[in-house]
């Protein structure tokens, strides 16, 4: 049997000999010699980033090499709230992007019975007679609007490979919902442009937190923006295939 450690960098600590201190509202658990994202809180910093995915990999923090050992992960994550952390993350199709983070509380309360499905926040339709498939809504504060990278109007064609030209809104949907945090790929046509979008499936954030959630993303988007370029990371050992269980 295999057994793993799993971490969680919270978004916020609780403990007054911590005060001032945040996390990125991050799980994770060591796995085959590298770190593996395991959940992300709703409302902290990691999901807020519409980047960062279950399954994916933490190649380095602050621009140090982290490998397998989640203790150092955990430190370099960990810091003053409202300050800056970079990670080097590798995704599922090993493609490796560099996040930029601002540390702070969730911008939402955990939920009593955390979900186990959640879908991208899109308005389809398709109309009767056409085969055309119409992003007709990017609803605020859902996981395509957290994203920042679908437009209304652009026309969907495929969901994780999957065509799905001509298919009922209806039986498109299910394709596109799963586990939060997981990463669903959308083709869409967008002009004469066709756009491979990867987008975090996770709840909506409510109404009443959208105005934390606009002064996140300003917060971050300007911390991205000052940031120094950062140099290519090294690749993430894949991990290991599990052991049979004993």
């Amino acid at each position: 049997v295999t057994h793993r450690r799993v971490f969680l960098i919270a978004a916020g600590s609780q403990d007054p000999r911590m005060s001032g201190q945040a996390g990125i509202g991050l799980g994770m658990a060591a796995q085959a010699g590298v770190i593996v994202v395991r959940s992300l809180q709703l409302g902290g910093p990691a999901a807020l980033s519409g980047k960062i995915g279950v399954g994916d990999v933490i190649v380095s923090v602050g621009g140090q090499a982290v490998g397998g050992d989640q203790k150092q992960a955990g430190a370099h994550i960990a810091g003053t709230s409202g300050t800056t952390v970079q990670l080097d993350i590798q995704d599922d199709v090993k493609a490796t992007s560099t996040v930029t983070l601002v540390r702070q509380d969730p911008i939402v309360h955990a939920p009593a019975s955390p979900p186990t499905e959640a879908g991208i926040g899109l308005k389809i339709e398709r109309q009767q007679g056409d085969t055309v498939v119409v992003l007709t809504g990017v609803p605020v504060g859902g996981a395509s609007d957290v994203g920042g990278l679908l437009k209304e109007g652009d026309v969907l064609v495929s969901v994780d490979g999957k065509d799905v030209t001509g298919m009922a809104c209806k039986s498109i949907a299910p394709l596109m919902a799963g586990a939060p945090g997981t990463r669903v790929r959308l083709g869409v046509k967008r002009g004469a442009e066709t756009l491979n979008v990867a987008v975090i499936r996770n709840p909506a954030i409510d109404a009443a937190a959208l105005p934390k959630l606009a002064a996140y993303k300003a917060a971050a988007s300007k911390a991205d923006a000052a940031a120094p370029a950062a140099a290519p990371a090294p690749a993430a050992p894949a991990p290991a295939a599990p052991a049979p269980a004993a």
